[in-house]
């Protein structure tokens, strides 16, 4: 359990970035095949549900480096978050989906919440679109 549920009023502020609030291996499988096909989607599969060394090579040559280029309420995930929190996630992320970050922001307070899509940028958002993303968490840690 993340630190901002389990001690809501503790943080000052949260940014979770490229996070997910539960595993949805279906979707991040149906991520990878919609980013490279279906070899990407069964080597993640692969890899994630029974990882062995020879499945994480593949699975770091082929799948890992696709990382980088109103969402329904889910009774599972809970948030108590009580301090301002920015969300940030890429709309190529295969690993994270964007519809994890949109399931977060959904429960999180909307006085509280600002979500950030980047478009076009995969996991690392801060490789991505390094000056943005700067620029954004900058914003938020100043507001």
């Amino acid at each position: 359990m993340p630190p901002g549920t389990r001690h809501p009023a503790h943080p000052d502020k949260l940014v979770p970035a490229s996070t997910a609030a539960r595993a949805d291996w279906p979707a991040v499988f149906d991520a990878f095949e919609r980013i490279s096909g279906p070899e990407a989607r069964d080597l993640a599969r692969d890899y994630w549900l029974t990882p062995t060394p020879e499945r994480r090579i593949a699975y770091r040559e082929k799948c890992h480096p696709l990382c980088y280029t109103p969402p329904q309420r889910d009774a599972q995930v809970t948030a108590r978050v009580a301090c301002p929190t920015l969300v940030m996630a890429g709309d190529r992320d295969p690993i994270t989906p964007i519809a994890f970050s949109e399931t977060i922001v959904a429960h999180l307070p909307t006085t509280l919440t600002r979500f950030e899509r980047f478009t076009d940028c995969g996991h690392g958002i801060v490789n991505d679109a390094p000056q943005r993303h700067f620029a954004v968490l900058r914003d938020f840690m100043l507001s």
